[in-house]
C-alpha cells in the first residue's frame, strides 16, 4: 500500500487574449497602433494553448518556460 495522494492537475479555460490585450494598447499605449503587435499576441495564444494541454511530457516543462 501506498502512502502517496493523487491529486488531479489544475485545470483552466480559454480566455479571450486578443481582445483584451488589443484594448489595453489602445487605452495605455496611444502612440503604438495594435496591429502591431499581431503576430506577438497570435504567438501568445498559441503558447497558451499548447501549455494548457494537461499532457504530462518532458517537453511539456519547456512549453511552460517559453
Amino acid at each position: 500500500m501506498t502512502n502517496l495522494l493523487t491529486l488531479p492537475f489544475k485545470t483552466t479555460s480559454a480566455i479571450p487574449i486578443r481582445a483584451s490585450v488589443h484594448q489595453h494598447i489602445q487605452a495605455a499605449h496611444t502612440e503604438t497602433h495594435p496591429d502591431a503587435f499581431k503576430w506577438d499576441i497570435s504567438r501568445w495564444e498559441s503558447m497558451r494553448k499548447e501549455a494548457i494541454m494537461n499532457i504530462v511530457h518532458v517537453n511539456t516543462a519547456e512549453k511552460m518556460i517559453a
